[in-house]
């Protein structure tokens, strides 16, 4: 999925593409972001901060799922976001929750399981993996990027979904090397 970069700013909400591949029901997506710094300054919001989702719709089903309009249909995100109240200036990597997680009835979000995360400030990518029940290679996927900028809520939301999430034909290239990335904690995808 491609999106036009200057869209929004900061530039780390920024998505300028969205890259995937699955293996079995194991979804590892790469945001590419405008400039993606390796730390954050965080300003102690009464709501997350910093959030990037992908999201995805497993059925390919806009009509089931999740509710809010914003998610159209997703039963499941692979979520990075700040918490609540945070305050100074951090690593990205170090600070941010990552999780799995699926819409509940009442309009929130409960976990599935944690995702592995790998921010590459060098690179300007996020990578996110995580295991999405159901999740076939004629699911929709789309993707969301935060900032609560004091109460402007600055967002970039993908206007276009991708379909036939790739299969790996190799192991995939990690992000490349740098101080927030440890490549010992990422596993490789196989088939």
């Amino acid at each position: 999925i491609t999106d036009p970069a200057n869209d929004v700013s900061p530039a780390y909400v920024d998505v300028t593409s969205l890259n995937s591949t699955l293996s079995g029901q194991t979804l590892q997506a790469i945001l590419h972001l405008r400039d993606l710094p390796t730390q954050l300054t965080f300003h102690s919001a009464p709501e997350p901060e910093y959030r990037w989702l992908v999201l995805v719709d497993v059925d390919n089903n806009p009509n089931s799922g999740s509710t809010d309009s914003r998610y159209k249909g997703a039963e499941y995100a692979l979520l990075v976001w700040s918490d609540p109240g945070v305050s100074g200036t951090m690593s990205i990597q170090d600070t941010v929750n990552h999780w799995v997680m699926y819409p509940d009835a009442g309009g929130g979000w409960q976990s599935e399981g944690e995702a592995v995360l790998a921010v590459d400030s060098v690179a300007d990518t996020m990578l996110i993996r995580g295991d999405v029940p159901g999740i076939t290679q004629q699911s929709r996927i789309f993707f969301e990027a935060f900032d609560y900028a004091g109460g402007a809520r600055r967002s970039d939301l993908s206007d276009t979904c991708g379909t036939g999430v790739v299969p790996p034909t190799a192991t995939p290239t990690p992000p490349s090397s740098n101080d927030d990335f440890n490549a010992a904690t990422l596993p490789a995808l196989t088939d």
